[in-house]
């Protein structure tokens, strides 16, 4: 005699395969919207913007950097001490030593992007965790196991994942296998806790990755497909960024100014000095990646 089932049950398997096609679907856009998308967009903007956003970086930089010089300079002189050579020699350490920090932190995020770029997520889960998921995940989609087409989609998002240490896209694709295994499907038809606790697993990554997606639309470059399709919007874009590198480029001149009339009373160089070249760098680097990280 067949045990009975529960009359829950169909209406709970139902809702395991809607869970299991939305989550397709959200890995399935979110791989397009990363790899083909994005880099049409980015493109699009660098062709429009691009020389005028790397020259309005470096002015944002330099009036930062000539900012800090003359706050410790100032400092000093509310406190009514003497400035020396040697105290502009100390101030002018510390400031390189902090913008050397600062573009330290640029390098990371530098990584960052180019990992967002690529399709894949900045992730702080371990290497020994990312290689277990991807030989469970191997084992089912490589080529070789499968010797079949069906499965080559899948097999190319877990080796972007992979090659990207996304670790949360791994995840998702292991829960999507782990549900779609014949075993665990004949498990939920024995145990009915069995397919609730699948739904219950299944719907939580689904609003996980639909929000994951829709944070995704909602941030650049994305956030610009409708704009950069627009004459009038590039056109006041444009403007806005040449007033940015104006505005810029009258503090740095203010800025050397006071530097230079501060430098004449001790007797010491009024040229105000530079960032580093091995600094300034990676800021073109960075932003030959991506421009919106400066914002």
């Amino acid at each position: 005699m067949k045990p009975q089932l529960h009359p829950l049950t169909e209406e709970l398997r139902c809702k395991c395969a809607e869970h299991r096609r939305a989550l397709r679907e959200c890995l399935g856009e979110w791989h397009r919207l990363t790899t083909q998308e994005r880099p049409c967009l980015l493109e699009k903007y660098h062709k429009e913007f691009g020389n005028l956003e790397l020259y309005r970086q470096h002015l944002v930089l330099r009036c930062a950097e000539l900012r800090r010089r003359l706050e410790l300079l100032y400092v000093k002189v509310n406190r009514g001490e003497s400035l020396t050579a040697g105290m502009f020699a100390r101030i002018n350490e510390l400031v390189n030593s902090e913008f050397s920090k600062m573009y330290g932190r640029l390098a990371k995020a530098e990584q960052m992007n180019a990992t967002r770029n690529a399709g894949g997520q900045p992730t702080v889960a371990g290497h020994a965790e990312i290689n277990s998921m991807y030989r469970t995940l191997a084992k089912k989609y490589h080529p070789d196991v499968t010797g079949e087409t069906d499965s080559v989609q899948e097999w190319h998002d877990i080796q972007t994942a992979y090659r990207h240490g996304d670790a949360s896209r791994l995840r998702a694709l292991l829960t999507l296998m782990e549900a779609d295994e014949p075993a665990a499907l004949e498990a939920a038809q024995e145990s009915y806790q069995d397919l609730v606790d699948t739904e219950a697993r299944l719907a939580a990554r689904r609003r996980i990755e639909e929000r994951k997606l829709r944070r995704l639309l909602s941030e650049e470059p994305f956030a610009l497909r409708d704009q950069l399709s627009s004459e009038t919007w590039i056109t006041e874009h444009r403007l806005k960024l040449q007033k940015e590198i104006a505005t810029c480029e009258t503090a740095i001149a203010e800025y050397e100014q006071s530097y230079a009339q501060i430098a004449s009373t001790v007797g010491v160089s009024t040229k105000t000095p530079t960032v580093e070249p091995t600094t300034t760098e990676f800021d073109k680097e960075f932003f030959d990646n991506t421009y919106f990280g400066g914002r």
